[in-house]
């Protein structure tokens, strides 16, 4: 006999079978739309990551750019100082020899106006030691716009100076002109070394008179407070002969008296153009002379400028 499960007949009259069906409704969205939706979706995020890698690409790029700039910036820059360092040398050696010529031409009290042969030659020997090629295609951003004018005016002081030096040479060239500058600078001299007057006398119906070399001569301590011996002078009609002496005229009446007993002092600056006809070649030769040591002389403020600040910025880097 079977054995009987007392649960069976409750299972089977408790539980029902059923079945669920699952629907699934998509006639809501269409399959069109779903490609579009994903197609954005694809553009969009395509999109964001070209922008994101032209941007970081920029950044790299332009940060490797930036520093491949700064190297020739630095490298010109170290190169423009040591081309100023050197030709600094040459122009320092030209300045030696123009301070020569320009004391030699200037004469005065104890010495003679001349002209140093020696150091024009050696001017016009000197090679010029740069051009503006040297400075051409260089980048200047380290530097301050103030050195950057000092820079282009030093190589046009440098050309200006070098002409100058030829200027003198073909002034110099051969024994004549020499001579004539010679002779020329003798009469200079005489004018730079010696004071002139006019010793007035009558002559006739009116009054005329003499030019003679003038000497004041020098006065003891008891002659100093005298107003009489501060006035008198000691005159010649030729350099090294026999003096008279004269009353320096500063206003007496009594020249109307005796007027050859005074001498009138000539101003020398005002008669130059009849004292110094025989002093013009020399005269002119001096006045280049002048613009050459005055523009020498602002050639090396500019070049002591330049080294100091070019040689702080080529250091720091």
């Amino acid at each position: 006999m079977k054995a009987v499960d007392p649960f069976a007949q409750a299972v089977a009259t408790g539980y029902e079978e059923k079945k669920v069906t699952l629907v699934i409704d998509d006639s809501a969205v269409k399959s069109s739309e779903i490609g579009k939706k994903s197609s954005v979706m694809v553009f969009i995020v395509l999109g964001v990551g070209i922008i994101v890698g032209l941007i970081l690409g920029f950044m790299v790029g332009n940060t490797t750019g930036d520093r491949k700039l700064w190297k020739m910036v630095i490298d010109d820059t170290k190169n423009l100082y040591s081309t100023v360092n050197e030709t600094s040398k040459a122009v320092e050696d030209a300045k030696t020899q123009v301070q020569t010529l320009y004391a030699t031409s200037q004469g005065g009290p104890g010495r003679q106006a001349r002209v140093d042969y020696s150091a024009i030659e050696k001017l016009v020997a000197m090679k010029k030691p740069i051009s503006a090629n040297a400075f051409y295609r260089k980048r200047y951003m380290a530097f301050q716009s103030g050195t950057v004018d000092d820079i282009f005016d030093y190589v046009n002081n440098i050309n200006i100076l070098w002409d100058k030096f030829a200027l003198l040479g073909a002034m110099t060239a051969g024994a004549k002109k020499r001579e004539a500058l010679d002779k020329s600078a003798n009469a200079t001299d005489s004018i730079l070394n010696n004071e002139y007057g006019l010793i007035p006398f009558v002559q006739g119906e009116g009054v005329a008179g003499g030019i003679v070399y003038v000497e004041l001569p020098q006065l003891d301590e008891s002659e100093q407070e005298d107003e009489k011996a501060q006035l008198k002078v000691l005159v010649s009609s030729k350099v090294g002969s026999n003096q008279l002496e004269k009353i320096r005229f500063v206003g007496q009446k009594e020249i109307s008296v005796n007027p050859s007993d005074y001498v009138i002092m000539i101003n020398k600056s005002r008669s130059m153009g009849i004292l110094g006809q025989a002093a013009n070649q020399f005269a002119e030769f001096r006045a280049e002379v002048t613009k050459l040591n005055l523009m020498m002389n602002q050639t090396m403020e500019i070049q002591g400028r330049l080294i100091k600040t070019m040689g702080e910025v080529a250091a720091r880097y």
